[in-house]
């Protein structure tokens, strides 16, 4: 009989992917069970866009700027995906 332990994936979306924070995320989903299925940043789709094209995450990991995060937040409501938001200069 063996024990072996399955190892769950989670899959995730980071916004802010080209800054620090998201560079660092991006690292440690290599040694990690996450698999890192988009990323949002000034230059990249919407939630939304990533959402239609078949990919879905588990959860959203935003490490954006204060003023991208309101979309975000809509965006995740309306898709019913949770969000972990680490953005600093909120009001």
């Amino acid at each position: 009989m063996s024990n072996s332990v399955s190892k769950v994936v989670i899959e995730v979306v980071i916004g802010g992917m080209s800054g620090r924070m998201g560079k660092e995320l991006l690292q440690i989903a290599e040694s990690e069970s996450v698999q890192v299925i988009g990323g949002l940043s000034r230059s990249s789709p919407s939630l939304k866009t990533i959402v239609g094209a078949g990919t879905r995450p588990r959860v959203v990991i935003d490490f954006s700027l204060p003023g991208a995060t309101s979309l975000l937040v809509n965006e995740c409501r309306e898709l019913k995906i949770p969000l972990v938001s680490g953005v600093t200069g909120l009001s």
